[in-house]
């Protein structure tokens, strides 16, 4: 049959849709969290499918979304009843549309009696909300204030993209949070998707929220969202969404169990390369110390540049004295890519006050004798680094501060 020969009313009035169902895992507990529902379409007399995607657009364009979605909802409740009979601590993540939740004729009663009808509690399922729309935004927050009140839990979808902003999390106050796919795919390699996916999940801990990173593909993303700690895992990589069976969920379980066994295996490599690093890192540290205990200050600049002619991995090299105010002017390796230096890109200069960083201030008011820096992109290059500082005593009688910025990538290098 021609895909083009069906309408979206006789979709609807045949309920010719499928559910497929994508799982939710977490390695840390080794389990199946939940089941997210999807809808798929299908042409009436064949078997040839039709995307979520191109089913809304029509049902949006016929003006019978609220019949399409409904239709979706119950048809999701009653799959997920199959395998929720024998897996009772899974979740079910129902998509449900804005404009439903906004529709003059939808109650959440509805919703309830279908979960009484295939005795499912309301506290395994979880409404997943996304296109907030600035119009609509209030109803929706009353609406996920209500849903909670009957046990229900809230997820803000595609967090990071579109509607899906960061105040919206302080006004539907999420059980959930599901960050964008678009944020996941490549994150082992794009080092600002690091940052920005951390700091939502730094946010999501700070109000109490599960996060959901949505749309691993391949075991390197999954092993770096990770690092940032416990999340669910949703993708391609674990699964693509299927009608679900016991032999369906048991495969997922496998799956779960497989990717544990890596990233296990992966934290012991990192903690080796991380131990390795360190020990680097401190070695560079006393090698450049016993040059600068006791040295003349009027020194200083031609020991700076022997480190890090000698060291290909120090990008560049620094002194403070006992306020923190840079006594020489920074020193930068040759071999170190740089970016053109701007406003933003920029090493400090003799006489700048950088009492307030770090690896200056942790020193002064804790008293250890070194302090490395958290990985951050330096103001000298432009690259991902970490800094090592420590205080030393000059032939003055006086202390100082010597700085090291590492280049991340050169480090790794050294130690490979």
């Amino acid at each position: 049959m021609d895909e083009n020969s069906y309408t979206i009313e006789q979709i609807i009035q045949e309920e010719s849709i499928v559910m497929m169902f994508q799982p939710l895992i977490s390695t840390f507990k080794n389990s199946v969290i939940g089941l997210e529902a999807l809808v798929r379409g299908i042409i009436p007399q064949s078997d040839q499918l039709i995307s979520p995607a191109k089913l809304f657009q029509e049902a949006r364009e016929h003006q019978v979304t609220y019949a399409l979605d409904l239709l979706c909802l119950r048809k999701a409740i009653k799959a997920f009843h199959t395998i929720y009979r024998t897996h009772q601590d899974i979740f079910l993540f129902l998509n449900i549309d804005h404009s439903t939740i906004v529709h003059e004729d939808f109650e959440l009663n509805t919703l309830m009696g279908w979960l009484r009808a295939y005795g499912i509690k309301p506290e395994s399922m979880i409404l997943e909300i996304s296109e907030l729309e600035a119009e609509n935004i209030q109803s929706i927050h009353e609406f996920a204030m209500q849903c909670k009140q009957h046990g229900i839990m809230v997820c803000l979808d595609d967090v990071g993209a579109g509607h899906a902003n960061l105040d919206r999390i302080a006004l539907i106050k999420p059980d959930i949070i599901k960050i964008d796919k678009e944020l996941v795919i490549h994150i082992s390699k794009n080092y600002y998707k690091q940052q920005v996916v951390e700091m939502i999940i730094k946010l999501a801990k700070k109000v109490g929220a599960v996060i959901v990173a949505e749309g691993v593909e391949n075991i390197d993303d999954i092993l770096t969202i990770l690092e940032y700690g416990e999340q669910l895992l949703q993708g391609y990589y674990i699964s693509e969404p299927i009608p679900i069976s016991e032999e369906v969920f048991q495969a997922f379980v496998k799956t779960t169990n497989t990717i544990r066994y890596r990233h296990k295996h992966y934290i012991n490599d990192r903690l080796k390369l991380q131990k390795e690093k360190y020990a680097y890192i401190h070695k560079v540290l006393m090698q450049s110390l016993n040059e600068l205990e006791h040295s003349d200050i009027y020194s200083f600049k031609g020991i700076l540049k022997r480190i890090i002619g000698k060291y290909a991995d120090v990008e560049s090299a620094y002194i403070l004295d006992e306020r923190g105010i840079q006594i020489t002017d920074t020193e930068c390796n040759q071999g170190v890519d740089k970016v053109n230096w701007n406003i933003i890109y920029n090493p400090f200069k003799k006489g700048a006050d950088l009492s307030l960083q770090s690896y200056y201030y942790q020193l002064v008011k804790t008293g250890q004798k070194t302090c490395v820096s958290d990985e951050y992109i330096s103001m000298a290059t432009g690259n991902k680094c970490v800094t090592i500082s420590s205080n030393f005593g000059a032939s003055n009688r006086r202390n100082y501060f010597i700085c090291l910025d590492f280049s991340l990538e050169f480090i790794n290098q050294s130690i490979g």
